[in-house]
This record gives structure tokens, sequence and C-alpha cells, in this order.
């Protein structure tokens, strides 16, 4: 998401909502389309993405937002 420029810029999970959900396989990786709504979660209303379109892929290089950085002396 990006507030205000590039120097702003921030990762942002958003829920999905999908009829074919439960056929995926736990850590299944998918590309997906869709449109942009909101919906109430935990009596709050927040945005969410309705899938439309989506195809499993392979796993990601860094599958990770924040992979863990490992330093060695």
């Amino acid at each position: 998401m990006i507030t205000h420029c590039l120097a702003d810029v921030s990762n942002l999970g958003l829920l999905t909502e999908m009829d074919e959900a439960f056929e995926l396989s736990e850590d299944t990786w998918i590309e997906l389309e869709g449109e942009l709504d909101i919906t109430t979660y935990d009596g709050v209303q927040i945005p969410t993405i309705k899938i439309t379109k989506w195809k499993t892929i392979e796993e990601p290089s860094e599958p990770y937002v924040y992979p863990v950085l490992t330093l060695t002396s």
C-alpha cells in the first residue's frame, strides 16, 4: 500500500472470499484477480477481495513478507 509516496510503501494483507476455498490444500500458492469490497469481520467493516479468477502457482523463491534474517559473526 502506498499512502503518500514510494518512500512509505508497505505490505498489506487482505481477507479474501472465494467459493472454491475449501478445494485448496494447505500451503497452496495461488495467483488471483478479484474485486475490492467491504465486509464485516468481528463487528468491524474491513476491505476484502472477492476472488473472480485464480490459478495455482509454484511457491515463490522468497515466500515470506518478513523473512528471518540471520547474522553471522
